[in-house]
């Protein structure tokens, strides 16, 4: 699971673009660093889905996955993230808010990532 999407479907933002001796750049909408440089007339129009830099973007994905686990009742907060088989089901409801960035994915593959980035073990729990 890589990040990609988190601000796909984000509405309210839009494209940073600066000049500076007549060279346009797109900056981060989050930490303001340069995205792209030498930008094509298209992205110069604002017609570009850059809007964050990988670590804005990773770190908003991040926070997206943390959501997804907190309406399901996983705990992330302790050493240990527990899996259960309930956790094995997949995102698959068009109408489910997480479908669109996480639609077909499993709830504990999203907590097996958040467990890698937060540097947390994970265990499965069978009941």
């Amino acid at each position: 699971m890589t990040p990609g999407g988190a601000t796909k479907h984000k509405t309210n933002m839009k494209p940073i673009i600066k000049f500076n001796n007549g060279n346009g750049a797109i900056l981060c909408n989050c930490c303001r660093v340069i995205i792209k440089e030498y930008l094509t007339k298209e992205e110069i129009e604002g017609k570009t889905n850059l809007l964050l830099c990988e670590k804005c973007e990773e770190k908003r994905y991040l926070e997206k996955c943390k959501e997804l686990l907190e309406y399901f009742n996983v705990d992330y907060s302790k050493d240990t993230i527990k899996l259960t088989d309930g956790g094995n089901s997949c995102i698959m409801n068009p109408k489910s808010k997480f479908y669109k960035l996480f639609g077909g994915y499993s709830i504990n593959s999203i907590a097996e990532y958040v467990a890698k980035k937060l540097g947390k073990k994970t265990i499965y729990i069978d009941y």
